[in-house]
């Protein structure tokens, strides 16, 4: 005797959860060489906004401070030196 089982039979059904109102939603996008954090926000009308990078303070080569969305993406740590792509 043979059973037909399909796939839809064997996951849990999922429960629809609805997204909060007016609340900022934050997106962190980790490329290979660089990284941009954006958020975006709810209109009055409950509908979202376009998104916005979130510039972020970063040390220069002169010890100066730059705001910039784009962040180099850290590849690794090794020996108290970190390479970034």
């Amino acid at each position: 005797m043979t059973t037909a089982l399909s796939l839809t039979a064997l996951r849990p059904q999922a429960t629809p959860v609805s997204a909060p109102k007016a609340r900022p939603f934050v997106g962190i996008d980790f490329g290979t060489s660089t990284t941009v954090a954006s958020y975006v926000g709810t209109g009055a009308d409950g509908g979202p906004l376009p998104p916005e990078p979130i510039p972020i303070a970063q040390l220069q080569p002169d010890g100066r401070y730059a705001a910039d969305a784009l962040v180099r993406s850290a590849i690794a740590y090794h020996a108290g030196t970190l390479y970034v792509g």
